[in-house]
């Protein structure tokens, strides 16, 4: 068996791994015998045994059916061939962008892998948010400086208009003055 099989079984049995723990925390935590029990109390409390047995066959029953009903699902898709063809782009992809095999084997289970992409996207999207930051500090800068610049421009072009007219004034006085009576 070569190592992409290996990768491929050992990817395929921790979605097997998976499957089955999700399995038995919802039949732990979703169908418990006091979440059952609340549901029939009457029978519950004057058969309390005969009520617990079926209860657990239930529950039995339950459990092989998901699983059942899991295999054929993974055998309708053939979830095991369309890993090994994902291995194999993935190995293709790093022989291409880095000239060797990285075959990585998630030895996490899923809550813990769960986490460790949610920290990583956390960080990510803090020095997106970091970044943007930046940015936005820097139009802010800017804007102020052309506000400040406007401003500037805006004030001897008023100086500039005040003087023209003061000049236009004098012109108009002096005009006057010079004018026959």
């Amino acid at each position: 068996m070569s190592s992409t099989n290996s990768t491929t079984c050992s990817r395929f049995q921790l979605l097997q791994a998976a499957f089955d723990k999700a399995v038995s925390t919802f039949l732990e935590n979703g169908c418990s015998y006091s979440k059952f029990s609340e549901f029939f109390q009457p029978v519950a409390s004057v058969y309390p045994e005969e009520f617990e047995l079926l209860h657990k066959q239930l529950q039995q029953l339950l459990d092989i059916r998901l699983k059942q009903e899991f295999q054929l699902l993974l055998e309708d898709k053939d979830i095991a061939t369309k890993l090994e063809v994902c291995d194999q782009l993935f190995q293709t992809y790093h022989v291409d962008r880095n000239g060797y095999v990285r075959i990585p084997l998630n030895e996490q289970t899923p809550s813990e892998w769960i986490k460790a992409v949610a920290v990583k996207q956390k960080h990510k999207w803090k020095e997106t948010l970091c970044e943007e930051r930046d940015e936005l500090l820097k139009a802010v800068r800017d804007l102020e400086y052309k506000v400040s610049d406007t401003r500037q421009k805006a004030d001897k072009c008023q100086t500039d208009i005040q003087h023209l007219v003061n000049l236009s004034a004098e012109v108009v006085h002096e005009a006057n003055q010079n004018l026959p009576n």
